[in-house]
């Protein structure tokens, strides 16, 4: 008579077990069924990256202030459906951005030293020292909505822009 491998104290006999033994039997297919769910994992990760979304279009340009280059600025072109793009300027100015085609909306954000002596040891004074520093050009170009820029980006096309901001 075959006895049974597992002890007796095994109340959920037939999902689990402690008996080293009868666990040996179950193995394989432990194995197989953490094989198929690693490879359920990796092709649903490998949907999410690649190539995906809408075609974009290379947009050059070129942002100042009275006549002068905006340095180190975010320009954002948020398109009037899809995901907003992202630039920043050089010392010159210019920026390059790859952004869906249509019809934009542009806001410009000027990057804001905050001297790290003046704000050590509390992290509420981050906030407080840059709200302190003048902004090097009006705030209404900050939003996309108060900013009155916008460009039509056009695939193929030369997208070329200047952003000339004044007080």
């Amino acid at each position: 008579m075959e006895t049974d491998p597992r002890p007796p104290f095994c109340f959920l006999r037939r999902y689990t077990c402690l008996n080293k033994e009868y666990m040996k039997m179950k193995r394989p297919g432990i194995v197989v069924a953490s094989f198929a769910v690693g490879c359920a994992a990796l092709c649903i990760l490998d949907a999410g990256c690649g190539p995906g979304g809408p075609p974009t279009a290379d947009v050059t340009g070129t942002v100042t202030h009275n006549g002068e280059p905006v340095t180190n600025a975010t320009v954002t072109f948020y398109p009037d459906s899809g995901r907003p793009a992202t630039g920043i300027t050089d010392a010159s100015g210019k920026f390059t951005i790859a952004t869906e085609a249509g019809h934009h909306k542009v806001a410009i954000i000027p990057f804001m030293e905050v001297d790290p002596e003046a704000v050590a040891g509390d992290p509420d004074a981050v906030d407080s020292g840059a709200e302190s520093t003048p902004l090097p050009f009006p705030a209404k170009y900050q939003d996309a909505e108060t900013s009155q820029f916008t460009a039509d980006v056009q695939m193929g096309q030369d997208n070329t822009v200047t952003f000339e901001m004044s007080d």
